[in-house]
């Protein structure tokens, strides 16, 4: 173990440059102080779909799941996989990430732009479906856009290792949100009102990410003019990470469309109750692995510039092992009290007209141990 911690702290010491001292200082994904964010984060999110699922009853979370569900599907096909594209060019210091820039987010906002066409001339086929919940569908769609500007800004503080930045952008954005369907849900705005503060929450999304990128980003820049072959070659090296993120996530999805043409929106609702909770507690899985993909890319972009074989073993052997034993401890721990306190939660979170999700919930929550894998 002294031979371990001697070669991790030679690593340490050969790194030459700011982002990899940023890396010890902040990025570490296993250190106590940044637990309280993470926590705090799934805190938000569960009061937002709790308050949600209260004001609008069983039908109406089953009907804001299908919408939610059919952007999401958007978003991540509209993405093309340029994050990991980005935060790949970045952890390699390419000369071309201005440009790179640019030219992922033209090509996110014209895909996206399809798709909400697609939206707007096809919402209407979707059977049994109220004008209230197409038209909800049709506005929250718009929130593609600033989602293309999200997903570029939010990659590059990714990819230069500053999760602090990525997680305080994404605190302010719950926060914004769970106020805001507090407002809303006093009102009695319903889903076209939920829809428009969606919208705006991204766009604050997307406007909080650039302003965190180009006040602590050193030398942060965008071009927006750039060269065919950039575009072709984006597309070109993100198509297969599009294929595959989009069947993932149509996979992902498949229980709530499903649900939502077969068994109504009250079976949506109830299965939506149970989900949301589960997806919940996977937010420290997607905030210490959005860490550790950025690290290990620079790992692997430093071979061959000196870094020693046993210190680069080294280190992504912590890093896996550490991340490993975080997921399954936290995993375990929640799937076992939340299967037996799933009937109780449940009436506390969103009250007694939610009980049939417990038995979903109970088998759901499960999946927190495979997902560590």
């Amino acid at each position: 173990s002294q031979i371990r911690e001697k070669l991790r702290r030679q690593w340490v010491e050969r790194s030459s440059n700011d982002v990899d001292k940023q890396r010890i200082r902040f990025l570490d994904p296993f250190k106590l102080k940044h637990f309280p964010g993470f926590f705090a984060w799934i805190g938000f999110s569960l009061a937002f779909i709790v308050i949600l699922g209260r004001s609008l009853g069983e039908a109406g979370l089953g009907q804001y799941a299908l919408i939610t569900s059919i952007v999401f599907v958007g978003n991540v096909v509209t993405t093309f996989g340029i994050d990991t594209l980005l935060i790949r060019e970045i952890a390699a210091r390419s000369l071309r990430i201005p440009e790179y820039l640019g030219a992922s987010i033209w090509i996110q906002i014209i895909l996206s732009i399809v798709f909400m066409m697609g939206i707007m001339l096809g919402a209407g086929l979707l059977p049994g479906k109220t004008p209230e919940t197409l038209l909800a569908l049709k506005v929250y769609s718009f929130s593609l856009v600033p989602l293309a500007f999200y997903t570029a800004f939010s990659a590059v503080l990714r990819a230069h290792e500053r999760m602090d930045l990525f997680m305080l952008a994404n605190l302010i954005v719950s926060l914004t949100q769970t106020t805001g369907i507090l407002i809303v849900a006093g009102f009695g705005g319903g889903l076209l009102g939920i829809a428009l503060l969606l919208l705006a929450v991204q766009i604050l999304a997307a406007l909080s990410a650039a302003g965190l990128c180009m006040a602590c980003i050193p030398g942060f820049e965008i071009r927006w003019i750039v060269p065919a072959r950039i575009l072709f070659e984006i597309v070109r090296r993100g198509w297969p990470l599009a294929l595959l993120a989009g069947l993932a996530v149509i996979y992902q999805r498949l229980g709530i469309l499903a649900l939502s043409f077969l068994a109504g929106d009250a079976a949506t609702g109830w299965f939506t109750a149970a989900a949301r909770i589960t997806e919940a507690f996977k937010i420290l899985h997607y905030a210490v692995l959005g860490a550790l993909f950025p690290v290990l890319a620079n790992l692997v972009s430093r071979k061959g510039k000196g870094l020693p074989d046993a210190s680069e073993i080294l280190s992504r052997d912590h890093l896996s092992r550490a991340s490993l034993r975080l997921f399954l401890g936290f995993g375990f721990g929640v799937a076992l009290a939340t299967s037996i306190l799933s009937r109780p939660l449940l009436v506390w979170l969103f009250g007694r007209t939610y009980l049939p999700s417990a038995l979903a919930l109970s088998i759901l929550v499960w999946s927190l141990i495979p997902y560590a894998y």
